[in-house]
């Protein structure tokens, strides 16, 4: 899929190798904690539930910018 983009949530410290590759790669990498902490993920979201939201919002950016 030339054009695919890579989108990865993690949010634990054994996600902070999968961050900085992706990152390399130009992928959007998103730290889930309530913890402030050092990582190398771009964005940070609080909790499940917000990415969850975040998600859901994206999938219908992403379906009226691409429908079908």
């Amino acid at each position: 899929w030339e054009n695919a983009g890579m989108i990865y949530l993690g949010d634990d410290e054994k996600d902070e190798e999968a961050f900085e590759v992706l990152d390399r790669l130009g992928g959007i990498t998103v730290l889930v904690s309530q913890q402030e902490r050092p990582t190398l993920a771009k964005y940070r979201l609080r909790d499940p539930q917000e990415a969850r939201a975040w998600l859901r919002r994206l999938d219908r950016a992403l379906n009226s910018t691409f429908p079908g």
